[in-house]
C-alpha cells in the first residue's frame, strides 16, 4: 500500500489541470500538488478598467483548477487496490 501511495503521489506531481474564466481570456494551470504552474492573461482585457473582473476571473480559473485536481487525485486513489476499504469519505 505503501509503494502504490508514492507511485500514486509522483503521479500527481505530473498531473496538470487548467481552470479558465472570462470566456478563456484567463487560465491557470495546477498541478497535483495543487500548486500553480502559469496564469495566462490574454492581453486584449489587460487596462485598469478590468482590474477587478481580471482579480475575479484569476481566482475562480485558479478554484476550478484546484476542484479539477482534487476530483482526479481522487479518482487515481479510488482506482488503487484496497482504497476502498479505508473508509474515507468521498474516496
Amino acid at each position: 500500500m505503501i509503494n502504490q501511495m508514492r507511485k500514486l503521489q509522483k503521479e500527481l506531481k505530473k498531473l496538470e489541470m487548467t481552470g479558465e474564466a472570462g470566456d478563456g481570456k484567463v487560465k491557470v494551470t495546477a498541478n497535483g500538488e495543487q500548486k500553480i504552474v502559469s496564469i495566462e492573461i490574454d492581453p486584449s482585457i489587460l487596462n485598469e478598467e478590468n482590474k477587478n473582473s481580471i482579480e475575479n476571473w484569476i481566482k475562480s480559473a485558479t478554484n476550478q483548477a484546484f476542484s479539477q485536481v482534487q476530483v482526479e487525485a481522487a479518482e487515481k486513489m479510488k482506482a488503487m487496490p484496497g482504497m476502498d476499504k479505508l473508509g474515507i469519505p468521498g474516496l
